[in-house]
């Protein structure tokens, strides 16, 4: 016999049964309505329970937000760091490229200087041709450069790194 039958059949025929069960207030319901009543008394009792526990999560999820606002300052000044740790990178290779560029006006200097020594020039031609090339050397570490038309020649867009004779 379906269990859904028999709670009609009790419903219908055993009225005063019914009465009284109220009176007790005990339910009667079939197996249907005793699942979807379970389900019921647990969402309440379940709801209940976060009630009670919603400050508790309102003090996590505040500490939460703190502790994701301390990660965005630190990732912030790790930002930072790194775009000043870029930027003494770059300053570090123009002083490179500086160094590099006197060190070759140094080489071509050297080599002039012992060509100059072979042709018979007097010393003091060479002391006065060094002084010159290490005065033009002062005016390009502060960043100004000699061209061929400041040096006298034409100007065919090359750097020279010392006046021509």
């Amino acid at each position: 016999m379906p269990a859904e039958s028999l709670y009609a059949d009790l419903q219908e025929y055993f009225e005063e049964l019914v009465q009284r069960a109220h009176k007790e207030r005990v339910l009667i319901v079939s197996p249907s309505l005793l699942m979807m009543a379970i389900q019921v008394m647990q969402a309440i009792v379940r709801d209940s329970k976060m009630r009670e526990q919603a400050h508790v999560i309102q003090v996590e999820v505040q500490r939460l937000l703190d502790d994701v606002g301390r990660l965005r300052d630190r990732v912030g000044k790790l930002d930072t760091h790194f775009k000043q740790s870029q930027e003494d990178v770059v300053q570090i290779g123009i002083s490179m490229e500086k160094i590099l560029k006197r060190g070759d006006k140094i080489t071509a200097l050297e080599v002039e200087n012992a060509s100059v020594g072979l042709t018979g020039a007097s010393s003091s031609s060479i002391t006065k041709a060094t002084l010159k090339n290490q005065d033009l050397g002062r005016q390009d570490f502060g960043h100004k450069d000699v061209s061929n038309k400041e040096a006298g020649n034409k100007d065919n867009g090359e750097v020279l790194p010392f006046p021509p004779r």
